[in-house]
């Protein structure tokens, strides 16, 4: 249950950023979105933490997060083809994975939040690489 509002909520959050702020450009967006998912106090920790914990144990849990990603993912996709005409599934999975690593960074030991930087080299790849 609190899986399923976790990433009702970030779906809600996610679309609310794509569809309301029309004044904020794409890498404005993606940065709203991102800084959303690679917060400890955010709805995506839990979501998270899931994938690594719980799919064997709770495989109808672990289906509630892969459904989030896959959803999310695609949003992604379709965000990202507005700012570069070339964009695959792949840059989306890529932005994912860039909040992933933000996480494990978060979630460390070492607690080395470098968030920026990786957020600033996968929107310097996007931009680079344009049409």
């Amino acid at each position: 249950m609190c899986l399923t509002f976790q990433t009702d909520a970030l779906k809600v959050k996610v679309l609310s950023i794509i569809n309301s702020y029309s004044e904020l450009m794409v890498f404005d967006k993606l940065k709203q979105i991102y800084f959303l998912h690679a917060n400890l106090e955010g709805f995506y920790r839990l979501p998270f933490k899931a994938i690594f914990e719980i799919e064997k144990c709770y495989a109808t849990a672990y289906r509630v997060v892969v459904d989030y990603r896959n959803w999310f993912i695609n949003e992604l996709y379709k965000l990202l083809l507005t700012v570069k005409t070339t964009a695959s599934i792949k840059d989306a999975h890529m932005f994912l994975f860039a909040i992933d690593g933000a996480m494990v960074q978060l979630l460390s030991a070492n607690s080395v939040d470098e968030r920026d930087k990786l957020l600033a080299y996968f929107l310097f790849m996007l931009s680079e690489h344009s049409t």
